[in-house]
């Protein structure tokens, strides 16, 4: 039976309603005391600020003649600066403590799941308020290997998505139906720039990636997608410069970069040979090709490319097919998959923010976890959905 929404299954519902009573709400109830702190001060402060800059801008207006552009103009920056933006800020500072108290004990209700944060500048000053470490331990914290808590395999996503950059968020690691899986939340883009040398930012992909160890072996590389892909980009990832994918001016950044970190003879060798040996292994390889599928509506609803043809077949049958429809009808947003090295990545490119808990609602009201629960069991629902838990060839 596929996984479903806790609050459309009534036993489920009992049971999670029970669980979050007895373990969610200890833990969430000092989270909602700082939450109703901050709040109030806020709201006092904002008493204060926005009648201070209303007194100040009633007194700089000429009383025969109220110039409601200068009235704004004196009364609004006051307000954004002294309350909004200190208040965004502090509201991250809290998002990051709610989360890391809350989500681990309510992805315990679904098993074995870790919760690792984003590695920012909010995380990293709530470390360094947490731990009382001072600005060197604000210095470490920001500047620490990002790598080492969340990262993509670039080599995978480059098959997919085009990018120069990518800013990580939340990720969560676990077993569920004995399968491995990861959940990342992340989005990348790239940069061009015009005749007059005007920079423009691309966001290519903004939402989560599904990964799990399939039960299945392959050695081929078979990518399904709602948008056509590039097939060049599917051969050989990041390997290989693409032609016409970097201008002069992304190769100038590169080299800016590259004599900032400093000139190193022998590791320039080095990443030479292995650039050498990529490409000739990337030429000598199967080429990608359009796979054409015996199922009309999976041929109407995405492009399928495979570099064998046969193996393809062999993963996408019939009845996977037709799970596979299902479980993108669940998603809003583009989908994008990719079998290869065993395993499997899904891509659900929505562009909304996910495993989010709401400022401006109470941490110990079970229906303001409602979206997160939600996400996060449509996410749990493609094992069961695609069967990656059985061995059954798919």
């Amino acid at each position: 039976m596929a996984q479903q929404s806790v609050e459309k299954n009534p036993n489920k519902a009992q049971q999670f309603l029970e669980y979050f009573n007895k373990v969610i709400v200890p833990e969430a109830s000092s989270v909602e005391g700082k939450r109703n702190k901050i709040i109030t001060f806020f709201k006092v402060w904002g008493i204060i600020v926005t009648g201070c800059a209303l007194l100040m801008a009633i007194a700089c207006l000429n009383p025969k003649h109220i110039d409601f552009g200068v009235f704004f103009t004196i009364f609004l920056p006051p307000v954004v600066i002294l309350v909004l933006v200190p208040l965004f800020f502090v509201r991250s500072l809290y998002a990051i403590s709610a989360k890391k108290k809350i989500l681990p004990k309510l992805l315990s209700f679904w098993g074995e799941f870790n919760y690792v944060p984003p590695i920012n500048i909010y995380t990293a000053l709530y470390g360094c308020i947490k731990n009382k470490t001072g600005i060197g331990g604000l210095l470490n914290e920001i500047f620490q290997d990002k790598r080492s808590d969340i990262s993509i395999d670039h080599n995978i996503m480059s098959r997919l998505l085009r990018y120069e950059n990518v800013s990580f968020d939340d990720k969560i690691t676990g077993r569920y139906e004995d399968i491995n899986l990861e959940l990342a939340e992340f989005h990348t883009y790239y940069t061009t720039r015009d005749s007059k040398g005007n920079k423009s930012k691309h966001i290519t992909f903004k939402g989560v990636c599904f990964s799990a160890v399939m039960n299945k072996s392959f050695k081929g590389m078979t990518a399904i997608s709602t948008s056509s892909l590039d097939k060049r980009r599917l051969d050989r990832g990041n390997k290989l410069l693409i032609e016409g994918d970097v201008d002069l001016g992304d190769l100038f950044d590169a080299g800016k970069k590259f004599l900032k970190s400093g000139f190193d003879k022998q590791k320039l060798i080095q990443k030479t040979q292995e650039f050498e040996a990529a490409q000739e292994a990337a030429e000598s390889a199967p080429k990608c090709q359009d796979v054409m599928l015996e199922d009309p509506e999976f041929r109407d609803m995405f492009n399928v490319y495979s570099n064998d043809q046969v193996e393809a077949r062999y993963i996408l049958t019939t009845a996977f097919m037709e799970r596979f429809k299902k479980m993108e009808k669940s998603f809003n947003g583009g989908i994008k998959a990719i079998f290869i090295d065993n395993k499997i990545y899904i891509l659900v490119d929505d562009r909304k923010n996910w495993f989010e808990i709401p400022f401006f609602k109470s941490a110990t009201d079970i229906n303001n976890y409602k979206e997160f629960i939600n996400d996060f069991t449509k996410l749990l629902a493609i094992i069961e959905t695609l069967k990656l838990n059985e061995n059954i060839g798919l």
